[in-house]
């Protein structure tokens, strides 16, 4: 019965390391892409959503698997033998964190210019209202069509 057990574990902890390699993948398929792209065009955010979309979902088939470990017994987890997968899987989330690290400077660098742009063109639009005025009419007429 324990045997089962330890293979089922075991099983799981195999599982949930091919997941995070298919999360790695895309994580790594979402940083080519901000090097890359540079999110000028709509194309590219779309294929980043469609990116973070497919991110999300490896990470909820990581959580069920993790609820599943801890369901089967986490005192086995001490005796068993994966410790070799448990470092593997904790590599990649390294890998993971650094990757991510690196988008999110990138997007605040794309951020910061995009508020640059912002910026110069309210400041642009703000200059034109004032020498560019449209005069306001001193004299009025009144034109009654009803006589």
């Amino acid at each position: 019965m324990v045997n089962k057990k330890e293979q089922r574990l075991i099983g799981l902890y195999r599982q949930q390391l091919i997941f995070y390699r298919e999360l790695y993948a895309v994580v790594k398929l979402q940083h080519q892409l901000c090097l890359e792209v540079g999110f000028k065009e709509e194309s590219s955010l779309n294929a980043f959503n469609r990116l973070t979309q497919k991110r999300q979902k490896q990470m909820d088939l990581i959580e069920e698997v993790k609820k599943k470990i801890e369901n089967n017994g986490s005192s086995l987890q001490e005796e068993l033998k994966v410790q070799e997968i448990s470092e593997k899987i904790k590599m990649l989330i390294n890998e993971i964190l650094t990757l991510d690290l690196q988008v999110k400077d990138i997007f605040k660098k794309h951020l910061n210019l995009l508020q640059q742009k912002i910026d110069e063109l309210q400041t642009e639009r703000k200059l034109l209202k004032k020498y560019y005025k449209i005069p306001q009419q001193k004299e009025g007429y009144f034109i009654d069509s009803s006589k």
